[in-house]
């Protein structure tokens, strides 16, 4: 089927489109997956893998507006995101549910 093909021509340009793929698709997901939530009432600061590994950057704190606890994910909306996070995920995915609707509850009580 490939005989008489110029294969080699394939490699050369599919290997480093492959590559590049590779790496923007790995930049896209790292970005996405949420890793440390830190909690400070009446904000939160979400951070996803890409930001937790730089330290020094500094936390960015928005206001938790809803926490919804699904049977296998946890819908937060922070600021103006929607974040969903898989139970699975988490070790302690209930102890995080009651922390971020417990401070759900406090920030509301305020208004």
């Amino acid at each position: 089927m490939l005989e008489g093909s110029p294969a080699l021509y394939f490699l050369y340009a599919g290997l480093p489109i492959a590559i590049v793929l590779s790496a923007v698709w790995t930049y896209i997901r790292i970005q996405d997956e949420i890793v440390e939530i830190h909690i400070r009432p009446p904000a939160v600061s979400v951070r996803s893998l890409l930001e937790a590994a730089r330290p020094s950057q500094k936390l960015v704190w928005y206001r938790l507006l809803d926490v919804r606890d699904g049977e296998t994910d946890i819908q937060l909306t922070v600021g103006h995101d929607i974040y969903r996070l898989k139970k699975s995920d988490w070790e302690a995915p209930q102890d995080l549910v009651r922390q971020l609707q417990e401070l759900n509850d406090t920030d509301r009580s305020h208004i």
